[in-house]
């Protein structure tokens, strides 16, 4: 949850971390996300912010997810 959490901030999408937290939405639950519907369905309404997010996580399920954006952020 954490990783997920600093992953959001990270990607200026931090408005939606209480609701990440709230359902426990945590990295397998992201790396299961197979379209924009998906991540919508998560709770990111927003098209273009769903489309950020679901463009991130395939560029990770592909390449992994770099350790600079699980460190913490400040």
């Amino acid at each position: 949850m954490d990783d997920v959490i600093h992953l959001l901030e990270s990607l200026d999408l931090s408005n939606f971390c209480n609701n990440f937290e709230d359902n426990r939405i945590d990295g397998p639950t992201l790396m299961n996300c197979n379209s924009e519907d998906d991540v919508k369905e998560l709770g990111i309404a927003l098209t273009a912010k769903a489309r950020r997010l679901f463009e991130e996580i395939v560029k990770f399920k592909s390449t992994g997810v770099p350790l600079t954006l699980l460190s913490e952020v400040s």
